[in-house]
């Protein structure tokens, strides 16, 4: 299953000399984590493993710790030596070199040359003081060594497994703008059942309609929140608005737990609008292209499944939380300040020839040789 869920890459490289490895990016978390050569469980082949033993610039940090990504719990001990992020050089990083793996759901997501990832990069607030918020992320460190000409990093997903992304540190790309970017404040999750989602990249969120020939409406309480999740190809919508989008737009039932929509279909698909930010919210709209996926199934063929989520079977109905996935994110080019804690959208335009920070790409991409121990 994992084969074919979209998941965004980008090659990075870690001590010196360096040691290539391809980390995930996720929005939501703080650390960086790599596997090991000291792999002592589920040390499946294809891992571009860390050896501590090959870097100049490595040193021990001693702590045992644990994270948990994709249904994985990932278990080792906490290292410290240098990333390499193109022409960016991020010394002292903290990251888990994990040397177990155990899958702990139905589903998981592992790593290796079946997905094209080793790791997992933490690009979750600075401020953020959630789990493993003792082990300083990339972009905390970024800030106090002043590495970055702004306190920004810039995202664009790739938006088709032929398409190439871009995450840039401390700069946008101008030559990508098409329409003057909307602003839009972070803000914190206040309610009781919203905790999970402090401190994350959370915007104001007021309304969502699907633009059908008579619009489907849905005004949201003044408490609730957009998180902006670029590990998750989903929107993770209120339960019943997710169930009424399912149903309007004529989706089947499977495979396994999707629905899915003939692709000839997708062209006609109504669009979709979120309302964002303070007041009455700034409108983004996606199309059904942005929020299907074109995928071939193993044993299945070419089938186009939606990105509808019910709140409900991830965090409960009254978290009053709307994830926007990778469905959403990428529709837009999006710059993350972290000074003035604000998250700036535009809609852009493709072109050739860009010269990029780090290239993004789907995990369906050419996976680098693997580095042995």
């Amino acid at each position: 299953m994992q084969d074919f869920l979209p998941i965004y890459i980008t090659n990075v490289s870690v001590g010196n000399p360096p040691q290539p490895v391809s980390l995930l990016l996720d929005l939501t978390e703080n650390p960086v984590v790599l596997p090991s050569c000291q792999c002592e469980y589920s040390c499946e082949e294809g891992y571009h493993r860390y050896n501590s033993s090959l870097s100049s610039t490595y040193r021990p940090d001693g702590r045992f710790m644990g994270a948990k990504w994709g249904g994985v719990n990932y278990w080792g001990h906490v290292s410290r030596d240098t990333i390499h992020f193109a022409d960016v050089n991020v010394p002292e990083q903290l990251f888990e070199e994990w040397t177990q793996a155990t899958c702990y759901t139905f589903f998981c997501i592992r790593g290796g040359s079946e997905s094209g990832f080793d790791g997992f990069l933490g690009l979750a607030p600075p401020w953020n003081r959630g789990r493993h918020s003792d082990v300083s992320n990339t972009l905390s460190l970024l800030l106090s060594n002043k590495l970055l000409s702004s306190p920004t990093f810039s995202l664009k997903l790739p938006r088709s497994p032929v398409d190439e992304g871009e995450l840039r540190f401390g700069t946008s790309n101008p030559p990508l703008h098409a329409s003057p970017p909307i602003t839009l404040p972070v803000v914190n999750a206040t309610g009781e059942d919203q905790s999970w989602a402090a401190d994350l990249w959370n915007v104001a969120a007021t309304h969502i309609t699907f633009n059908t020939p008579i619009p489907l409406h849905q005004s949201l309480p003044t408490n609730h929140i957009a998180l902006f999740d670029s590990a998750t190809p989903w929107l993770i919508l209120p339960s019943a608005l997710a169930r009424n989008l399912t149903e309007v737009v004529g989706a089947s039932p499977g495979p396994y737990w999707f629905y899915n929509v003939p692709c000839s279909r997708r062209p006609e698909l109504p669009t979709l609008t979120f309302g964002l930010g303070p007041g009455g919210g700034r409108n983004f709209t996606i199309s059904g292209f942005d929020y299907t996926y074109e995928i071939d199934i193993p044993h299945i063929g070419l089938t186009c499944i939606t990105t509808f989520q019910s709140s409900g079977e991830f965090y409960g109905d009254e978290s009053e939380v709307t994830t926007l996935g990778s469905a959403f994110m990428k529709r837009f080019y999006s710059t993350f300040d972290m000074e003035k804690r604000e998250i700036r959208c535009e809609s852009f335009q493709m072109e050739n020839g860009l010269l990029l920070l780090l290239l993004l790409s789907t995990k369906w991409f050419g996976a680098l040789p693997p580095l042995f121990c």
